[in-house]
């Protein structure tokens, strides 16, 4: 079913051993000059990391970050597609601003949703600035 994986320590330097994927799924601390390291793991690719051993130990936050960030972007982008998705199917069109004083005026009286106030807003705004010109 698994499958097990030794590593000897040929160096004559403490080593700090991982097997890693997304970060360092088995791993083992100052592995002395010649100690031999095993672990069961199942029938999966790995990067064998080994760095000597100088106060950068691997911990078990090194194990778990990675993955909560990968599946966080995951989750972030799969948000984000169906937004997307919702606002691409949507039967309502943005309002086309209107350039006539009389239209302005019907506009601002009759209706009263964000995006008509919003586009009040934008007209006021430069009618403003055409008066300063």
């Amino acid at each position: 079913m698994g499958s097990s994986i030794s590593i000897r320590n040929a160096t004559e330097v403490p080593l700090n051993i991982s097997l890693k994927q997304l970060g360092p799924l088995y791993y083992k601390n100052e592995v002395k000059p010649g100690e031999e390291v095993t672990w069961d793991v199942g029938k999966v690719w790995f990067t064998i990391e080994a760095k000597i051993s100088n106060g950068n130990a691997y911990r078990e936050r090194d194990r778990v970050i990675p993955i909560v960030l990968a599946t966080g972007g995951v989750c972030l982008f799969i948000v984000a597609a169906v937004v997307v998705a919702v606002f691409a199917t949507s039967d309502t069109k943005a309002p086309v601003p209107s350039t006539t004083q009389s239209s302005r005026s019907s506009t601002a009286s009759n209706t009263t949703t964000p995006a008509t106030r919003l586009q009040s807003a934008v007209e006021t705004v430069e009618m403003v600035g055409r008066r300063g010109k």
